[in-house]
Parts: structure tokens; C-alpha cells; sequence
């Protein structure tokens, strides 16, 4: 007996922020599908499923090379995103041949915001925001088993969210590779998320020429007192390229040196500032920062991939710098950059899979709590449970609240007639923008269905066999 049937949550984006449900664990007598989003653009992005059958892993995210195992194809996000209101999306569950399941359940969990894990402090990980995408496996070439962090030069950003405490001397540095000139790097903010600040300083960034700038603004009072130092190349061709740069404040000396690719390409002593650098406490940001050719206060997007993100509380030698460019594999440069004293160290590797615990954000609450969510059908809603259509999501019906509940009964596909899954998404009236403002979050959803056949099909008709 064959049994067609395709069960998949898809991510749904609302105003300013981005959904990504997950599925997975098994299901009895039957299969549960996974869906994952390798790439995880905002508004569009192919999504991978894994089907598994009696513990037997039946076919794996799209490109696998698995022994025994078949690619799976999925769906996509919506095509684009509202300024404001909701955004719905919807997925189909069809049950095929003579044999109807038992009954069908529907289970989320642990909902928290995505976020690039901080392999130095676990409590300090970039949070992604608009459209920040995962790329696990695209990293530098010359670092095997890399990945990568996508910028899509227009919104794109992540932000740390541990206050630090007025970091002088230090180092700053990522992989990049760009074909566009322009853009910020790694700098440091006043604020976590993408609303003006009043302090920015520490960046590192390329110019509208393709080269690599580093600026420290001392004093903190306008574009007069900005220290660069520039290097005389330009590095927008499309390859990769490690740019560090760092500052030391001595009473003898205060510098400000930069490398790219291993090596010193410009650097600058004065003696003439009070710091290194403007004195305040704020927050790391990877993919934007305010430069525009030198801290002139406009924000200034990234465009291309971002890999292995650092920071430093002392400034680094040459020859060490010239190591960590040398490093020949992910695991190499993590354990090198953590042997160097690194504060935050960043792979940017994730999957989009990996939730920061809502609670540890700087606001103190929950971002989860902040999201409206209903999920239902065409004549039974899901969450909040009811036998008929789910009404508006009020602040009644949360994300935090979706997760917490436990398993929620579905409704039981007839054989061949499809189901359609529908869930929207909004904003709670205690929606931060501040804070909440793009990031994605993550909810693990099952969908079990009792008393399948251990064969089936995908609607794809990539024909998977249980062993």
C-alpha cells in the first residue's frame, strides 16, 4: 500500500520578522517530516524536508549524498512581506490510498529567536534580524567545513545582545566576499537592533571603492576627530578575504593597525587622543554599521557573505593574525581563536535551527510573548483549539503561548482529499520594535499521524521505501 502525504509547517513572515517552524521526531505507525531552511532569506527561501519511518531515515535535505537515502524537495516562503498587519501562508496534507490514520496531532516547542551561536560566550549570541540568512556549508574556501552568514546589503544585519563594557584595546575581524563596494562589516553600537544611536564607533567596513577601512571616532563629536586607516587595494571582486583590524592605547603610543589576508596593510600612531576609541558601552553588530565613507551617521548595509566573526579584549600581533588567516578548518580557527583569548567568536555556521531562550534578551522579557499566532483549517482551528474557523490572533494567542501547549488535536486527512494548514502571524500590543524588529524565530512543530503505512510517496514523486 502506498500512502501520499506531505506534511509540512511552512515559515511565515509578519511585519518585520520572520517565522521558521520546524518539524521533526518520529511518528507512530508512520513518518514525521522535517522542514528546514538552508538558506533562510527574508520572504522567499526553498525549504528541505527528512522523512523518517520506524527509525529509519527515508530521505534527507535536498543535495545529500547519504547511502540509502533520497534528496527531498519542499516549499517556499511567501513572496514578499506587509509593512505591517499579518502575513499568512498556507501548506497541504493529503492522504492517499484506502487506508485513513487513526488520528492526527500537532505539537510545537521551545519558541526563541534565531541566532549565530557565540562559541566564547554562549550568553552572547548574534541575533539574526530581516534578512540575515544561514549558509552552514558556504564558507571560505580556504577553511574547510565553513559556513556563512548571507547580507542582502538593504536590511540584513545580526546583533549580539551582552552590553559590553567600553572595549579599548582590541581586535575586530571576519571573512568577507562582496562584488559591491560598500558596507559595513563588524562594528559596535549603542543600541541592538537597527534604530539610531547616538554612539557608534570601532567599525570595520569597506568604502564606496571596494577598500577595507577601519575608523576609531576618539572623541566622539563629530567627523573631524575620526581616525582611518584604509588599505590600498580594493577587495569587491567576489573571492573571499579575512580583514582584522586593532587598536592599542598606551601613554608611549595609540595605534590603530589593519590586515587583510594575513597580512599589515596600513596602519597609524597618534598621541594626540585621550582613548583608542569613543567611550561608551553598546553591542556588537555583524552586516551594518553607520559609515558612509567615514561616520557620517547613514546606515550602511552589507552585501555578500560574512564568516567567522571575532572580537578580541587585547590587540593581536601580526604573526597572530597571520595564524588565524592561516588556519585550514573551521575547527582549527575556532580552537585558535579561543586560544588567542577571544571574547566573542562567531563561526556564523549555523543552520537557522539554533534558539537564543527568550529571557536572556536585553529587554529582560520573553520576544516570543510579542507575536500573535493562530494555525488551523478551513473549518477547524488548531490553536487556539475549536471546532470552527480561528478568529483574528489577539494577545490571547502568543508564540510562547503556541509552544507551551502541549499537543493539540488535527484534523484526520480523508484519503485523497487534501487538508490545508493555514497559520498567520502578527504583532502583540507589547511588541518591542526596538528589540522584536526583524529577528526570526524558531518553533519545533510535529505533525503525527497514527496507524500510516511504513510506505509512502512524496507528492514529488520522489518514491521513498521503508527498510
Amino acid at each position: 500500500m502506498t500512502v501520499r502525504r506531505r506534511a509540512v509547517v511552512v515559515a511565515i513572515t509578519a511585519a518585520l520578522l520572520a517565522l521558521v517552524a520546524i518539524t521533526s521526531g518520529p511518528a507512530e505507525s508512520g513518518f514525521t517530516a522535517s522542514i528546514r531552511n538552508s538558506s533562510n532569506t527574508f520572504g522567499s527561501g526553498t525549504q528541505n524536508l527528512t522523512a523518517t519511518s520506524a527509525g529509519t531515515t527515508q530521505c534527507t535535505t535536498v543535495g545529500s549524498t547519504a547511502t540509502g537515502t533520497t534528496p527531498c524537495t519542499g516549499s517556499f516562503f511567501p513572496g514578499s512581506t506587509p509593512a505591517s498587519g499579518t502575513a499568512t501562508n498556507s501548506v497541504t496534507l493529503t492522504a492517499g490510498g484506502t487506508v485513513t490514520p487513526s488520528s492526527s496531532t500537532f505539537t510545537a516547542s521551545s519558541c526563541g529567536p534565531l541566532g549565530f551561536p557565540n562559541t566564547s560566550s554562549s550568553t552572547n549570541p548574534l541575533l539574526a534580524r530581516y534578512a540575515a540568512g544561514f549558509n552552514p556549508t558556504s564558507g571560505p574556501t580556504a577553511v574547510a567545513g565553513s559556513g556563512s552568514y548571507a547580507a542582502d546589503g538593504t536590511t540584513s544585519m545580526a546583533t549580539s545582545v551582552a552590553l559590553m563594557t567600553n572595549p579599548q584595546n582590541f581586535t575586530i575581524g571576519a571573512w568577507f566576499k562582496t562584488s559591491v563596494a560598500g558596507g559595513g562589516i563588524i562594528g559596535f553600537e549603542g543600541g541592538y537592533s537597527d534604530v539610531a544611536t547616538g554612539n557608534f564607533d570601532r567599525l570595520l567596513f569597506l568604502n564606496g571603492s571596494g577598500k577595507v577601512v577601519f575608523g576609531v571616532n576618539p572623541l566622539g563629536i563629530g567627523a573631524e576627530t575620526v581616525k582611518l586607516v584604509t588599505s590600498p587595494n580594493s577587495y569587491n571582486d567576489g573571492a573571499w578575504h579575512y580583514a582584522v583590524a586593532t587598536a592599542s592605547y598606551a601613554l608611549t603610543a595609540r595605534s590603530q593597525n589593519l590586515y587583510v589576508d594575513g597580512g599589515l596593510v596600513a596602519s597609524t600612531t597618534s598621541l594626540l587622543e585621550p582613548s583608542s576609541a569613543q567611550v561608551f558601552n553598546g553591542y556588537w553588530r555583524v552586516g551594518q554599521n553607520r559609515n558612509a565613507e567615514g561616520f557620517t551617521g547613514s546606515r550602511n548595509y552589507f552585501t555578500g557573505s560574512l564568516s567567522n566573526a571575532g572580537t578580541w579584549p587585547t590587540a593581536l600581533s601580526g604573526t597572530q593574525i597571520s595564524s588565524l588567516y592561516s588556519a585550514s578548518s573551521q575547527n582549527a580557527l575556532t580552537t585558535l581563536a579561543t586560544s588567542l583569548g577571544a571574547n566573542n567568536y562567531w563561526p556564523l555556521n549555523s543552520d537557522g535551527t539554533t534558539s537564543f531562550p527568550g529571557t536572556g534578551n536585553p529587554t529582560g522579557t520573553d520576544p516570543c510573548a510579542d507575536v500573535t499566532v493562530t494555525v488551523g483549517t478551513a473549518t477547524n482551528c488548531i490553536y487556539p483549539a475549536s471546532a470552527g474557523v480561528c478568529t483574528a490572533a489577539t494577545n490571547a494567542t502568543l508564540l510562547s503561548s503556541l509552544s507551551s501547549a502541549g499537543t493539540l488535536a488535527m484534523p484526520t486527512p480523508t484519503p485523497g482529499t487534501p487538508v490545508v494548514v493555514t497559520t498567520t502571524t502578527g504583532r502583540a500590543t507589547t511588541y518591542k520594535t526596538s528589540f522584536d524588529g526583524g529577528l526570526h524565530f524558531v518553533v519545533p512543530i510535529t505533525i503525527t499521524q497514527k496507524n500510516f503505512p511504513a510506505t509512502f510517496t512524496w507528492r514529488s514523486n520522489q518514491t521513498v521505501t521503508s527498510q
